[in-house]
């Protein structure tokens, strides 16, 4: 027969193992979220640099010629950091970067998009469609059949009875 001495023991010996386990996931739950938000700080931190490499690129092309055009390699560096700031959710920063290259460079069709995408994700239905008027459509010519697509679904979600179709589909 078992001895009580011996039960009691090796039920110590469970709930030890037990909270030992419990407090070992609890630690590793917590060292994830830290390197979940420390990874975040970081992307934050990088976006920020480019940001401002990209705000002196801007200023100092601004002081040699005011109307002097973007290069190719300027027009990709805006892209990549407005697809970043879009994708971090940061619209008003994507907007403000957007429209400060379009002053400049209203030509540039891939950044007009870009700013309505912007206007797309934040939900500013007036600023969607007058940037598009105002920088998209005057360059439909330029613009292949992806992108339009792209646009298409992007006016789509802005149609009048939108939100009620996507209610009804939802439920």
């Amino acid at each position: 027969m078992i001895d009580i001495q011996h039960l009691v023991y090796g039920l110590g010996a469970i709930v030890v193992v037990g909270v030992v386990a419990a407090l070992t996931m609890h630690l590793w739950h917590r060292y994830q979220a830290q390197s979940i938000v420390a990874a975040e700080q970081q992307i934050k931190v990088v976006i920020s640099q480019k940001a401002a490499v990209a705000a002196l690129a801007v200023e100092s092309s601004a002081a040699q010629a005011e109307e002097e055009e973007l290069t190719q390699s300027g027009v990709i560096a805006i892209n990549v950091l407005l697809g970043r700031l879009i994708d971090n959710g940061d619209y008003t920063n994507a907007k403000l970067w957007a429209e400060n290259a379009l002053r400049s460079n209203s030509n540039q069709v891939s950044v007009a998009i870009k700013l309505v995408e912007a206007h797309h994700c934040a939900g500013d239905r007036r600023e969607f469609f007058s940037s598009l008027s105002e920088f998209v459509l005057p360059q439909r010519d330029n613009i292949d059949a992806q992108t339009w697509a792209h646009l298409e679904t992007m006016l789509a979600d802005f149609a009048p009875g939108a939100e009620s179709r996507s209610q009804q589909a939802n439920a």
